[in-house]
């Protein structure tokens, strides 16, 4: 999957923010700014989540191998 490419959950988890931006402001109806905004919370909290995971691999990682060396 593509940076651009959205999942079922990313397009339900926008269309849940801009409802909610929407009913925010008192509106009964998202507008395409509300979508706008809400897809680029939605990507930017994916994309924060993957750098988080990356992070998390390479400290367990570094983690094992120094365990591993110990017990060697």
């Amino acid at each position: 999957m593509t940076e651009d490419e959205f999942s079922g959950d990313d397009i339900k988890a926008i269309c849940t923010e801009a409802l909610s931006l929407a009913l925010s402001e008192q509106r009964m109806k998202a507008t395409q700014a509300d979508f706008k905004k809400a897809k680029d919370k939605v990507m930017f909290k994916k994309k924060r989540g993957s750098a988080r995971r990356t992070l998390h691999v390479v400290i367990t990682y570094c983690f094992l191998r120094i365990f591993v060396q110990r017990l060697i």
